[in-house]
């Protein structure tokens, strides 16, 4: 006996559709579903995630290597010390602002 998925009667097995709702036994095939269009797209916002998370590993770098945080001597080159205080946050702060800008951009 073949089990109607809608109602729950039982049909016969050559049955194609339900004696009792008359839902069809034969599947019909689906439509073809059309790709989600995008502005971006989730690969350009990815390769925006990737430049975003270098920037963002450069400026922890910095930070690290030029402040002292390490067991190593500091870089004191005055060209290196000057640019270090807006070089910095300048990387970090826009490392972290691109990559939620990639994260956001993978949706739009």
């Amino acid at each position: 006996m073949k089990l109607c998925p809608y109602c729950g009667y039982a049909n016969r097995e050559d049955a194609t559709q339900c004696r009792r709702c008359d839902a069809s036994f034969l599947r019909r095939p689906e439509p073809p579903m059309a790709p989600k269009s995008y502005w971006v797209g989730p690969a350009k916002a990815q390769t925006v995630r990737r430049y975003a998370l270098a920037l963002l590993t450069l400026g922890l770098l910095m930070k690290v290597c030029w402040a002292g945080y390490g067991p190593w001597p500091v870089i004191d080159y005055p060209p290196c010390a000057e640019m270090r205080h807006w070089l910095e946050p300048v990387l970090l702060y826009l490392g972290a602002a691109g990559y939620v800008c990639g994260w956001v951009l993978r949706f739009i």
